[in-house]
């Protein structure tokens, strides 16, 4: 996905940038400092492009290499297919690189390259010349969150390049901005003993305004390890379902300097401890009468939790942007969608997933109506959602 080669660019050091497209396609339009290969023999040649002073049959040697390849051909589609292209291939093969990366496209989408020029069109470029690539705060969820640090804050065009308006700035020193951008400051150090729970709720409701009004925030500190990557995991947590270890993992894939503070670490402890209790027992005394609808999630028959349908739309999958994210390997990446219809009822859409979505047992072919009491699975999963209201609680 475009956005995860985005963010190698920003976090990786010594990064490397292979394109195995055609050089006259390559000509046209490229990754800055990116280079144009072809593989002869068991030999890498440079057709175009900057690339080291020296390029020679081991410059990638150590080096992380994010590789660019072409639109599949009809034959090949799928994306355990393209990361057996030639290239991909020798260098894994080979063992020289540090780590190998292939610049996937995005859900709907068969060309990388194409995916990252429409989201980063700032880093493309027809020049030939070796241009330096600029910092940019991490993205966290595509089209929504970045993570970063003070730098980032102050980079104005930057910013809007990446079409960021809301920023949220959580420091001991309050930062002015524009007034073009929304600003929330909280005044917070980077110690242990500080209360940065007290904030989860304030700036959770910042992030869901800004997407609401389909903006894009910034959360940043003064590094972009402790402070900020704290905020960052809570929401995660809240609007994901993650638990602790998935939140900081994923930020720490995207980001490797996230490094919450250990007193910090305690306080998303025990906010995972709170949300948990939250999921479990549904409060059915809140809110008007359609939030009492939830899902009790099951697991051979156990009852492990409730998700709340208190959203016009719940997506489930794999992806990183889904509302509720499915670890089993069956789950395809954006697997369905649950919606809530003008007169209260839920549709439940499966799209067109790899191995089906069931209700009562009975794959889904067409859009459904969820009647009280159907249990919905998702492809090999061994969790089921049990449709309940208030007068129905397993």
């Amino acid at each position: 996905m475009a956005w995860k080669g985005f963010n190698m660019l920003m976090d990786k050091q010594r990064v490397l940038v292979l394109d195995a497209r055609p050089p006259h396609v390559f000509a046209a339009s490229h990754i800055r400092s990116s280079v144009c290969v072809e593989l002869q023999g068991r030999m890498l040649t440079r057709l175009a492009g900057p690339g080291p002073p020296t390029w020679s049959s081991n410059c990638w040697w150590d080096r992380n290499v994010l590789l660019v390849v072409g639109p599949p051909s009809r034959k090949r589609k799928a994306p355990d297919t393209m990361a057996s292209h030639p290239i991909f291939s020798f260098l894994k093969e080979e063992g020289l690189v540090r780590s190998l990366h292939l610049l996937e496209p995005n859900e709907d989408e068969d060309d990388g390259f194409t995916s990252f020029a429409n989201a980063y069109p700032f880093l493309v470029t027809k020049s030939m010349k070796a241009t330096r690539i600029e910092s940019y705060p991490t993205e966290i969820i595509p089209g929504l969150l970045f993570l970063g640090d003070m730098s980032h804050a102050t980079s104005y065009d930057r910013l809007r390049e990446l079409q960021i308006s809301h920023v949220l700035s959580i420091h001991t020193e309050p930062l002015k901005l524009p007034k073009s951008f929304v600003h929330m400051y909280i005044e917070l150090e980077d110690a242990p003993s500080a209360d940065i729970a007290q904030h989860f709720q304030q700036t959770y409701e910042f992030i869901e305004a800004a997407k609401c009004a389909q903006k894009r925030v910034l959360i940043h500190c003064g590094a972009g390890a402790s402070r900020s990557a704290t905020v960052c995991a809570a929401y995660l947590m809240r609007t994901k379902h993650w638990g602790l270890n998935d939140a900081l993992n994923f930020l720490r894939d995207q980001r490797s300097k996230v490094n919450p503070n250990p007193g910090f670490v305690s306080a998303l402890h025990e906010y995972s401890d709170l949300l948990r209790t939250e999921r479990v027992n549904v409060h059915i005394q809140t809110g008007p009468s359609s939030s009492l609808w939830h899902l009790d999630v099951l697991k051979k028959a156990d009852l492990i939790g409730s998700l709340l349908l208190d959203k016009e739309s719940i997506s489930f999958g794999r992806s990183a942007d889904c509302t509720v994210i499915l670890d089993h390997m069956s789950i395809s990446r954006k697997h369905a969608v649950l919606t809530k219809q003008e007169n209260g009822e839920f549709l439940l859409v499966d799209n067109q997933s790899t191995h089906g979505t069931f209700i009562n047992g009975k794959m889904l072919k067409l859009a459904t109506i969820l009647k009280r009491g159907d249990e919905v699975q998702f492809g090999g999963s061994s969790r089921s959602y049990v449709l309940c209201d208030k007068n129905s609680c397993l």
